[in-house]
């Protein structure tokens, strides 16, 4: 079985969105924050891996 989700909150962490979305966790965070430098492409695979 996979665990999503830190144990406190249950709310899946910035890494596990990160490789479900296929980029990296600085990448991941720059897209959730809205950092124009990523693409939009990318922006919506994080937001639908988060």
């Amino acid at each position: 079985m996979i665990r999503i989700g830190s144990r406190s909150t249950g709310r899946p962490t910035l890494n596990e969105v990160a490789k479900l979305a296929g980029v990296s966790p600085i990448t991941a965070s720059r897209a959730l924050r809205g950092i124009s430098t990523v693409a939009p492409e990318l922006v919506e695979k994080v937001r639908a891996a988060a």
